[in-house]
């Protein structure tokens, strides 16, 4: 069993900034501690229509979108901007061949391109009459960032597949994505952070980050069910610290990862979240992990905040990894490169025929943070 004591990280840092911006209330803790779902979740389900509770919303997406484990994950690839043609002046001209990238190297995936517009009909048409709360928080985001990071999650939870970002390098083809491409998988989370030092708060949000840059996730996903429910709770209950916060600032006021300080749809309530999830499966165990990642890791000297409470699983089960770690459900956990690979990679290296070994072959992808919407991620090379 992977069991840990709970903690919920608390940055020094974020904390200051947080009170710079005159929103620092106990409401307004939301957006930086990001509420567990198991702490606030009322165990009433006798609730009208559209009173925003989170287990309510979680138990009514995997009821009304029942999720069938017995399923590959489908052949779908999601890309999401304001604009769906790469010809069009608002698409960012950098990103053009990384779509085309995405596409051409994956000819077995059906490719998507969307626009917010059309993300935001669909799942109107799909959850209007079924958890109607989804699509309210849709239309109720303050910020055009904020919503299409929401609907990043909504689409994969709807449709299945992989989800990149449109300035995400796919270094190698999915079908050399061994582990993702296992029929037995079901999520596919890459580490981004895993910082092992003492003042680890005085950079980042979390001690660990996961990505939400690029995810794989069948359709329907319980993770994702909680992950919109987590933020459709939090975005109804601080609705008018909301919409009175400045995002413009914001959104720009990054810690060392490139996390925004404040947030409430981004790579901190992500992770939270996948950490709440598999605290909540009760027979979570590990499936396969590599022999020297194991010996480290009941060895090593792991830095981080202190432990306290109930046992669950927390960063201290995955920190320092070379290899992905499998769980049973089909959950599978990158290290740190797969989907944040090395920076001094350039765009024409691609790995199409999967020749690269050892670490370096489970380099699949990385974010080039080339649009204004994208989060300042904390590279590494490969020296």
């Amino acid at each position: 069993m992977l069991m840990v004591p709970k903690v919920l990280p608390r940055s020094r840092k974020t904390l200051f900034v947080f009170i710079l911006l005159t929103i620092a209330t106990i409401s307004g803790y939301a957006f930086v501690r990001s509420y567990h779902i198991k702490d606030v979740a009322s165990r009433n389900d006798n609730l009208p229509a559209n009173t925003y509770n989170i287990r309510r919303t979680e138990k009514r997406l995997l009821t009304e979108f029942a999720y069938d484990d017995s399923s590959v994950i489908e052949r779908n690839i999601w890309q999401l901007w304001p604009v769906s043609n790469i010809s069009d002046l608002e698409f960012p001209e950098s990103c053009r061949q990384l779509v085309r990238r995405w596409e051409e190297a994956n000819p077995e995936y059906k490719y998507h391109l969307i626009s917010i517009d059309t993300a935001m009909k669909m799942i109107k048409d799909e959850f209007g009459g079924k958890v109607p709360e989804v699509v309210e928080i849709a239309r109720s985001m303050p910020d055009e960032r904020l919503r299409y990071e929401y609907l990043k999650y909504v689409l994969t939870f709807l449709q299945g597949g992989v989800y990149a970002d449109i300035d995400t390098l796919d270094v190698k083809p999915i079908s050399h994505w061994t582990i993702p491409s296992e029929n037995n998988t079901r999520l596919t989370i890459g580490i981004v952070s895993d910082y092992n030092h003492d003042n680890w708060e005085d950079f980042f949000n979390r001690r660990m980050i996961f990505s939400n840059s690029l995810f794989v996730a069948k359709k329907h996903h319980p993770f994702l069910a909680k992950l919109i429910a987590h933020i459709c709770y939090v975005a109804s209950t601080q609705k008018q610290l909301i919409q009175n916060t400045n995002w413009t600032a914001a959104l720009t006021d990054y810690d060392v990862n490139g996390d925004p300080t404040i947030q409430f749809t981004g790579p901190s309530i992500f992770s939270d979240t996948f950490f709440d999830y598999l605290n909540g499966v009760e027979d979570l165990e590990v499936k396969a992990i590599d022999k020297f990642d194991k010996e480290q890791l009941s060895s090593m000297d792991i830095k981080g905040p202190d432990i306290s409470g109930q046992d669950i699983v927390s960063y201290r089960n995955f920190t320092g990894l070379s290899r992905p770690v499998k769980l049973n459900h089909g959950i599978v956990i990158l290290p740190q490169v797969g989907f944040n690979g090395f920076e001094n990679y350039h765009d024409d290296e691609y790995d199409d025929n999967d020749v690269s070994v050892g670490y370096d072959s489970f380099f699949y992808a990385r974010p080039l943070s080339l649009t204004g919407w994208s989060h300042r991620k904390l590279r590494f090379d490969s020296s």
